[in-house]
């Protein structure tokens, strides 16, 4: 096995600016409208590439068509119930190969859970390396307690797995508090091999290390930079200002 880590600090966000933001989104969906296959808008404009193939617009077992020049996906709606959970699986269809999943939002104006799972199958490679299955969970309620410094909030909020033929790997990250309104988050990726090939990887993984290190930083590093350039901005935002400005976007 072997395990590298990394911090990056982040501007914070407002538990409540983040379940407004959520509803914002929630709303938008709820104020759109299907017409002839299309999904219109709250404004009137069409959302490209979205159609709805079967059942009435976001209620359970409405299917959605979701492409673009590369792909295309079949979402089905499972749950829609603001108050509790929206649940929706997919099927993806890539020249490169095949990829289903499931994911729900439990809480809407006060998330408390995201969660999602999935399984890919590529095509053109190795047979060792086409098959791969993820998962990721996010507990919102446990991730602004850590952030806020409590200290029962010790375990991990976010939690990322993959899983594949010759290997499976694990990310955890735990945001703490920070000076200037800012969180200081520590990821960790560990890796270990799996079936036939993991006496090998028990040797291998661990003369990885420093690169996997140096990876995980670069990945990171970029990330929080994207992050603290372009949040600052939305957080002087309302949640009509928000609306407004997910409106103007290209979709």
């Amino acid at each position: 096995m072997v395990a590298v880590s990394h911090s990056v600090l982040v501007h914070a966000v407002p538990y409540d600016w983040f379940g407004g933001i959520v509803a914002v989104l929630v709303e938008l969906a709820e104020d759109s409208r299907a017409e002839n296959g299309r999904i219109l808008l709250p404004d009137g404009k069409e959302a490209e590439g979205v159609r709805l193939v079967t059942g009435r617009h976001l209620r359970r077992g409405a299917r959605y068509s979701v492409a673009d020049e590369s792909a295309t996906c079949l979402v089905t709606v499972k749950e829609w119930d603001r108050r509790r959970t929206l649940r929706a699986v997919g099927d993806v269809e890539h020249p490169e190969g095949r990829m289903t999943w499931e994911a729900a939002l439990r809480g809407t104006d006060r998330p408390r859970r995201a969660e999602a799972k999935g399984e890919a199958q590529f095509t053109g490679t190795p047979r060792m390396l086409s098959a791969w299955a993820g998962s990721v969970r996010l507990r919102f309620d446990d991730w602004w307690a850590a952030a806020g410094g409590e200290p029962d909030a010790h375990s991990a909020p976010l939690r990322i797995r993959l899983r594949g033929k010759p290997v499976q790997a694990e990310i955890r990250a735990v945001p703490r508090p920070s000076e200037d309104g800012h969180w200081l988050v520590e990821v960790t990726l560990t890796g270990r091999g799996r079936g036939l090939l993991r006496p090998l990887l028990a040797l291998v993984l661990p003369l990885s290390r420093r690169r996997l290190q140096l990876g995980l930083a670069q990945a990171l590093d970029s990330l929080a930079d994207g992050w603290n350039e372009h949040l600052p901005p939305a957080l002087e935002l309302d949640r009509d200002a928000l609306r407004e400005e997910i409106l103007r976007q290209d979709f």
